[in-house]
C-alpha cells in the first residue's frame, strides 16, 4: 500500500510540473501568435475588439466589441505584444503607450476585468 501511495504521489508531481511547463511555454511564445489564434484562449478567455478610448492615468481602456463596450484595467504585470503579422514582419513586445484609439486588439482577461496580456495590431 505504501509503494502505491509513493508511486501516485510521484505521478501527481510529474503531472503538475508538466502543466506548469506547458503554461509557461505558451506565455513565452504568445508574442508570436497573431490576434485571434491563441490556442485555448482566443474567443474563450479573451476579447477581440477595437480600442474606443485609452485612459493612461487610470490604466484602463474601453474596447468596442460588436454592439457593446467593455472597460478593462491594465496593471504592472500586464504584458503587451505588437502583432505585425499583417505586414509579414516579426511580432515584438510592446508597452501600454502603444495602445491607441482605433487599434484592433485582443486582451486576455483575468479576474475583475484585469488584463493578463494585450496583443495590439500594428499599423
Amino acid at each position: 500500500m505504501k509503494k502505491v501511495l509513493v508511486y501516485k504521489s510521484r505521478l501527481l508531481l510529474v503531472a503538475m510540473l508538466l502543466c506548469v511547463n506547458v503554461a509557461s511555454g505558451q506565455q513565452s511564445t504568445e508574442v508570436y501568435i497573431p490576434i485571434g489564434n491563441s490556442p485555448g484562449v482566443s474567443a474563450s478567455e479573451s476579447i477581440i475588439g477595437v480600442i474606443r478610448s485609452v485612459d493612461y492615468g487610470a490604466h484602463s481602456m474601453d474596447i468596442d466589441i460588436g454592439d457593446s463596450v467593455r472597460t478593462v484595467r491594465v496593471g504592472d504585470e500586464t504584458r503587451y505584444y505588437l502583432d505585425r503579422s499583417r505586414q509579414q514582419r516579426s511580432s515584438s513586445t510592446g508597452k501600454f503607450q502603444d495602445c491607441e484609439k482605433g487599434q484592433r486588439i485582443e486582451a486576455k482577461l483575468s479576474d475583475n476585468d484585469n488584463v493578463e496580456w494585450i496583443k495590439i495590431e500594428a499599423g
